[in-house]
């Protein structure tokens, strides 16, 4: 006997295993997908077993004819069943191809399609963009317009009541005159950034030449007409133009309450100037008495004339008070120098106190708060 198991056998019985392994496989895998009761499609298939179940005796081998017969008819179904298959196959891939080709068709025309539609939106962006700023340049146009038509009605309106006022200064309707002024006033502040413009520099000075000429009549209206003994109609007359000196601004009324504080302290100087008083300091109670009734006779005479806010009394008796301590300034340094030896110290402290008391009378009439203040921090110390 030659010895088994050369490696050329054993190499070829190992793929012979590989190969009737695979073909296991691959019938069970058939077999699986389509289950078949025929013997011819059983992998194990015999043809031992099956000749002899169609011919189990000898008797039956009468029957070989019809059975071949039998068999070539199956034979014959067999193959017209593979070609219908085949063809059908064929027929199948023909049709996938097509459909394949009218998908790859159809992905091209919806991409282009889609390009179509991102070409369109870009162009209706675009569109709506220059819209827009249409619209933005017709927005800025209606309200530069706006402006121009506000711009000329107040323009308009500022010329007309500049004529107006003119008339009411020549006529010297004074309360007329007022409200018409203030609105010639906020009219021309609205033209300050056009002074460039011929024109409104003209009607701006125009304005500004008005308000001159009615500060100057007012002041002398106040020059003229102001006296205790004034008629009703002179001080309504005056109660008017006053209210033209509000409108012209602080200046114009600080200016006029200090002309007439001087004015009025005129009489108080004639009488108590100490050019024309003895180097003593009698009579300072009746300089305090002067401005008690000054401030009464006020009330009754040109309180209804002069405005409450100007606050005459209040300034005028802060110019009574400086008047006042320049006088006994004076005073005290003649008597110092003429009668040093010999001063009368309880006098002097009565003018104190009469000092003290008319400061305490002013500060509660025209400073009530800060005597209140006072009061309470005097109050507080006594507690403690």
């Amino acid at each position: 006997m030659s010895k088994a198991g050369t490696p050329t056998a054993e190499h070829d019985a190992k793929d012979l295993s590989k190969s009737k392994q695979s073909t296991s496989l691959i019938s069970q895998a058939i077999a699986d997908v389509l289950p078949s009761s025929d013997p011819f499609d059983n992998p194990d298939f015999d043809v031992t077993a099956i000749i002899n179940s169609y011919f189990p005796t000898e008797l039956s081998l009468s029957t070989v004819e019809t059975t071949a017969e039998k068999l070539e008819e199956r034979m014959t179904q067999l193959d017209g069943e593979i070609l219908d298959a085949v063809e059908a196959q064929s027929s199948t891939g023909t049709a996938v191809k097509k459909d394949l080709e009218q998908a790859n068709q159809a992905v091209l025309t919806l991409t282009e399609k889609l390009e179509g539609i991102r070409t369109k939106s870009e162009e209706t962006e675009n569109m709506v963009r220059e819209i827009c700023s249409d619209i933005q340049t017709l927005d800025n146009a209606k309200r530069n317009l706006t402006s121009t038509i506000t711009a000329l009605r107040r323009l308009h309106m500022l010329e007309t009541a500049v004529e107006q006022l003119s008339i009411l200064t020549t006529e010297r309707a004074y309360k007329e005159a007022a409200n018409l002024l203030e609105a010639v006033t906020q009219l021309a502040s609205n033209f300050d950034s056009y002074k460039a413009i011929p024109k409104i520099c003209e009607l701006l000075a125009s304005v500004r030449a008005l308000r001159s000429e009615l500060q100057a009549q007012v002041f002398e209206e106040f020059k003229m007409h102001i006296d205790p003994s004034m008629s009703d109609d002179v001080s309504s007359m005056l109660a008017d133009a006053a209210l033209v000196v509000s409108v012209l601004g602080p200046g114009l009324i600080l200016k006029l309450v200090q002309w007439f504080s001087d004015k009025e302290l005129a009489e108080y100087s004639n009488l108590f100037d100490p050019a024309k008083q003895p180097a003593t300091l009698e009579g300072v109670e009746r300089r305090f008495a002067w401005l008690k009734r000054w401030l009464r006779s006020y009330q009754a005479t040109y309180a209804h004339v002069l405005p409450a806010s100007w606050k005459v009394p209040q300034l005028f008796a802060e110019s009574f008070c400086d008047l006042t301590r320049e006088h006994l300034s004076v005073l005290l340094q003649r008597l110092a120098k003429e009668n040093s030896a010999n001063m009368d110290v309880r006098r002097l402290l009565f003018v104190i106190q009469q000092s003290i008391e008319m400061e305490k009378e002013l500060t509660k009439r025209f400073f009530p708060s800060v005597l209140a203040e006072g009061s309470d921090d005097g109050e507080e110390g006594d507690e403690e």
